[in-house]
């Protein structure tokens, strides 16, 4: 065991070394071709997603057979021709944390190596309306792709100048076999082999979540000596992949370095709308039951505590769940019934100036007409005192969303892809959205004190004018004060998003895969949205994954 896992490190050693530079605490998942081996297939050494223990982050190697990822045993380490009782018959488990270097793993650069026909030419600074030949090339890769569809004969060779090359890259409508490759730098009317750089080419994402794309071409597409890298961050919720196959997508990583940048925070919950005012009731005949009493307040939604998902679409963020709405407060207790009065109550009703003194010609009356004052009785009663409404409930906050990934390479379905002397490296995945706090209740209306009533007991004729004079009054009294309403329940506050993912490689299980002298660098998952009761969890994150 410990002989295999020095012959392990010296290998990734050699890589490190020859790279000049490195990044400390990144992890790391090496692939070597098995040295004379009976079995098949590639060995494999696989860094735990998450430090066992505080020893590992200083580069140490330590065994924990519980939780740490196996190494996959090679048939046949000491190269004997078989397995034999020296070779490592089962799955070494291993911790190790290395220093990674993010380092162009490309192939030996022959600087006599001329473009091979048939061939295209890109370069972005070259004039308006080439024809894609080395003296007059096209400007845009998609015109090379355009142009290379309509060719015939053997696969043709799209060659790319030194340039950074904005926006995406969509191969979607290949109808053949193609090779796109950097490396080479016009020279005139030439086109020569580059060697003073690791790449020649930039393929940068635009304001997509891909900067590469492989669908719809069932015939393999070839991208050699470039680098690919995504924009630094993507918006809210955003994931970002380096290079993304579909399931109709074929193609070949060769000597590429690919960068996704941070994955998209999860978009914050919004808070729910404060309550306004009171509910509608019967402010006479009031609750019943729980008189006064406050609204039950809404129930949080719950947190996402479990990462996002891959599917064949790619990463689906863990968002959280919104709350619930809080409940109206009740009514308030009846007030008193108003004090009731029976028939005792004078109406003056008549209104008409008698012309006459009983009976006797006006003249004789000396100029005082008479008022004919007729009544009527009714009955008096002051109004019920009436209850206050209870406060509207406060509405519920929104969910946190869930953080974006950041995938160097994702791969779904049935794609297929093989890499080789590439580099590979996500950074960390977005962080999750927190929950947005739910809206407070509204207060409760006051009750209020019936209204009193008043009328006249008597009416009596005058004179001189046209009246009918009130001699008594009586008062019916208005009801005791209601209960006052209740307050509304607040709303439950929003759950919050998991962080997003961060893989270098992410495949699914349909998908074909194949590595060859392949370096992956991770960054770590996002923080899971804070606030609340329980914090959304933190996304995972590794070099692959396979869904």
């Amino acid at each position: 065991m410990r002989t295999r896992l020095a012959k392990v490190l010296a290998v990734l050693g050699s890589v490190a070394l020859a790279a000049g530079c490195s990044l400390p605490g990144y992890r790391f998942e090496g692939r070597f071709p098995d040295v004379s081996e009976s079995g098949t297939g590639s060995d494999t050494v696989v860094q735990d997603a998450v430090a066992d223990s505080a020893s590992d982050a200083d580069g140490a190697v330590a065994f924990d057979a519980t939780s740490d990822v196996a190494m996959d045993g090679p048939d046949d380490a000491d190269g004997a021709g078989g397995a034999d009782a020296s070779d490592v018959a089962t799955d070494v488990p291993l911790d190790v944390l290395f220093d990674v270097p993010v380092v162009d793993v490309m192939t030996t650069c022959n600087p006599a190596v001329m473009p091979s026909m048939p061939a295209l030419f890109v370069d972005p600074s070259a004039a308006a309306g080439g024809d894609g030949t080395a003296a007059s090339p096209f400007r845009t890769i998609s015109q090379a792709i355009t142009a290379a569809n309509a060719m015939s004969g053997s696969m043709p060779t799209i060659y790319l100048a030194p340039a950074i090359y904005a926006g995406s890259l969509r191969i979607t409508d290949t109808t053949r076999a193609l090779r796109i490759t950097g490396g080479f730098s016009p020279m005139g009317a030439a086109w020569m082999r580059n060697c003073t750089l690791p790449t020649s080419a930039w393929l940068l994402g635009g304001n997509v979540e891909e900067a590469v794309r492989f669908s719809n071409n069932a015939q393999l597409v070839e991208l050699e000596r470039v680098a690919i890298q995504t924009r630094s961050s993507a918006p809210l919720g955003a994931s970002q992949y380096g290079v993304f196959v579909t399931a109709t997508g074929n193609a070949e990583l060769q000597s590429v370095s690919v960068l996704a940048g941070l994955g998209g925070a999860g978009q914050p919950g919004a808070a729910g709308a404060d309550g306004a005012g009171a509910v509608a009731c019967d402010r006479v005949a009031c609750e019943r039951t729980m008189s006064g009493a406050g609204g039950v307040a809404g129930m949080a939604g719950a947190s996402r505590t479990t990462p996002g998902t891959f599917t064949n679409s790619g990463f689906s963020p863990g968002n959280g769940a919104a709350g619930t709405d809080g409940q109206p407060g009740f009514a308030g207790s009846a007030g008193g019934a108003g004090t009731l009065l029976m028939p005792s109550c004078a109406s003056c009703d008549g209104d008409v100036c008698d012309t006459t003194c009983g009976g006797v010609p006006a003249p004789s009356c000396s100029g005082r007409p008479q008022r004919a004052c007729t009544t009527s009785a009714r009955t008096l009663r002051g109004s019920d005192g009436q209850c206050g409404c209870g406060g509207a409930q406060g509405r519920l906050g929104q969910a946190g969303g869930g953080g974006g990934a950041s995938v160097a390479v994702f791969v779904a379905g049935g794609g297929r892809l093989a890499i080789r002397d590439s580099s590979l490296q996500s950074s960390d995945g977005g962080a999750g959205g927190s929950g947005g706090n739910g809206g407070n209740g509204a207060t409760g209306e006051a009750g209020t004190a019936g209204v009193s009533q008043s009328c006249n007991t008597r009416c009596t004729s005058g004179w001189s004018v046209c009246n009918c004079t009130t001699e008594a009054m009586v008062t019916a009294n208005g009801g005791t004060t209601g209960g006052n309403g209740g307050r509304g329940g607040n709303g439950g506050r929003g759950g919050n998003g998991a962080g997003g993912s961060s893989f270098a490689l992410v495949t699914s299980m349909s998908a074909v895969v194949s590595l060859d002298r392949v370096v992956l660098v991770s960054g770590a998952g996002g923080a899971g949205g804070t606030g609340g009761a329980t914090a959304g969890a933190t996304g995972a994150s590794g070099m692959r994954l396979m869904y």
